[in-house]
């Protein structure tokens, strides 16, 4: 009997590798973006960041790799306070492509994000990391808005 368990187990392992995934799933590449020309501010938490005037204003990225990607969610910090939006989907087939923070919006068209920030009129400094997603791939944009 064990002896007969023993070969079923093996030959059902034998089996399962041979039908295993391949080496290649889940090997995506990396999101690139066309290069653009905003200023990169360095932070203690975030690292590199770019660096968004207290006016405000909007920055389009355009990914040069994936014809689609949806935004999965936009954290927006203030002080000690994090507020995260988790994108849900809408029923026009629009799934996951805009995001409206407390003073960001965040919005995807094919293969473009558009990220638009509201003047900030605090006295701290606004932080927000906008997470994207093609499928098995993931990326982050971070800015920083200073109060000055």
């Amino acid at each position: 009997m064990k002896k007969r368990l023993f070969a079923t187990m093996l030959l059902f392992t034998c089996i399962l590798s041979l039908t295993s995934c391949s080496k290649d799933d889940g090997d995506w590449d990396a999101m690139k973006w066309e290069k653009n020309n905003y200023e990169v501010a360095l932070t203690p938490s975030f690292g590199k960041a770019i660096g968004v005037p207290k006016s405000g204003g909007t920055y389009t990225f355009k990914c040069k790799n994936y014809k689609n990607f949806w935004i999965e969610y936009v954290n927006e910090s203030v002080g000690d306070k994090t507020k995260t939006i988790i994108n849900v989907p809408a029923y026009d087939d629009k799934l996951y492509s805009e995001v409206k923070g407390d003073f960001t919006s965040s919005k995807v068209e094919g293969n473009t994000l558009t990220v638009t920030f509201a003047p900030n009129e605090t006295q701290n400094g606004r932080y927000v990391r906008v997470n994207v997603s093609a499928g098995d791939i993931f990326d982050k944009i971070m800015f920083v808005q200073k109060p000055e």
